[in-house]
């Protein structure tokens, strides 16, 4: 129960990383250093294999910082086989626009295939 809360905790605090204006961001790095020495922490404690799951690595790219939805969205996409922008942003309860990159880097990782018309893309993996 510890470990989830933590880890919600750090979800919402990486959250808010993301979503800070360039000006903002530059000065939450540290803070960003320190959640993930926590997040190693935690990993070699508890033992976790994936602890790049819960890490965004923020080099300035917007697509880069979407790490955990990313791998969230490709849980989604396993379990219905397919997937839409509306899916996506019901699911991760994140907006339109966000869930439509994520989208559009699972076409580029060649996890869904193209859009044709209208309706979700299938899955390719």
């Amino acid at each position: 129960m510890i470990f989830i809360m933590l880890l919600a905790y750090i979800i919402f605090e990486q959250w808010k990383i993301i979503n800070a204006s360039k000006k903002v961001r530059e000065e939450l790095d540290i803070k960003l250093d320190q959640l993930n020495r926590t997040i190693q922490i935690l990993s070699t404690r508890l033992g976790a294999r994936n602890e790049e799951l819960f890490v965004d690595q923020l080099d300035g790219k917007e697509d880069e910082s979407l790490n955990l939805l990313y791998h969230m969205a490709v849980k989604i996409v396993q379990q219905e086989g397919k997937v839409s922008v509306t899916l996506l942003s019901r699911r991760l309860e994140i907006g339109y626009a966000r869930a439509a990159r994520i989208i559009d880097q699972l076409e580029a990782q060649g996890v869904v295939g193209p859009q044709k018309g209208v309706g979700p893309r299938k899955l390719l993996m």
